[in-house]
């Protein structure tokens, strides 16, 4: 590891291998598996919380969470289990900055000003998708997001009423070393966060149309209206 900033997590003791463990028996096709998968994400303490990650996700360009299960962490509790996210490297369509290593046909910068046609369907399946399948993690946890009622309400109406100074405070705290071109590209994503708070509603009504979701049973989601001004 070279000398430098890095970011790191608190350490806690987890059960994420013991669902590891319990995958590998279900792809090989063990018995009763698939009922022991089922019961350890039924002891999830804050399953109310896998909605508001995918909206994160979703929101921030993360293109590497549901193809990959190191990017969840499962904490064990007195009761069960509690599921957190890391490692966010990859949100904003990846941590290059001006390579096309992804997306051969548009650059980093056309991505974050949103220049490219079918847009909800295109973020979906930069985040979700792996080779034209559902990535795995999205399917583990599709099952434990409720549709009651809108599973991304409030964690929407939070995001509506960060204002572009909230936004701006936050992406202050990332140190220069990480960024290529400074305040420019702080404010490439500020917008870009923007933006994209405000197309939210549209991108999860267009996943809930194409059936992604295997608990909704149709219809348009019911969504809070905006509070407050984004001001880019």
């Amino acid at each position: 590891m070279e000398k430098g900033l890095y970011l790191a997590v608190e350490a806690v003791e987890t059960t994420t291998q013991n669902l590891d463990l319990l995958l590998k028996e279900k792809n090989l096709g063990i018995p009763h598996s698939r009922k022991k998968v089922n019961n350890f994400f039924n002891k999830l303490d804050n399953k109310e919380d896998i909605p508001k990650i995918l909206y994160f996700d979703l929101l921030t360009a993360n293109i590497d969470r549901y193809r990959n299960l190191g990017n969840l962490i499962f904490k064990k509790t007195n009761t069960g289990n509690y599921i957190l996210a890391i490692d966010f490297g990859y949100c904003f369509f990846g941590p290059y900055w001006s390579s096309k290593e992804y997306y051969h046909d548009v650059s980093k910068r056309d991505l974050l000003l949103l220049n490219k046609s079918n847009w909800e369907s295109f973020i979906l399946k930069a985040c979700l998708m792996n080779n034209y399948f559902l990535g795995s993690v999205f399917n583990l946890l599709n099952p434990f997001i409720d549709f009651k009622e809108n599973p991304f309400a409030n964690i929407h109406s939070i995001a509506l009423n960060l204002t572009s100074n909230n936004i701006a405070d936050m992406l202050k705290e990332v140190p220069d070393s990480w960024l290529v071109e400074g305040n420019h590209q702080r404010n490439m994503y500020l917008n870009f966060l923007l933006n994209q708070i405000k197309r939210m509603p549209g991108i999860l009504n267009y996943a809930v149309s194409q059936r992604l979701f295997v608990n909704n049973k149709g219809g348009i989601l019911t969504w809070p209206k905006e509070q407050s001004m984004l001001v880019q």
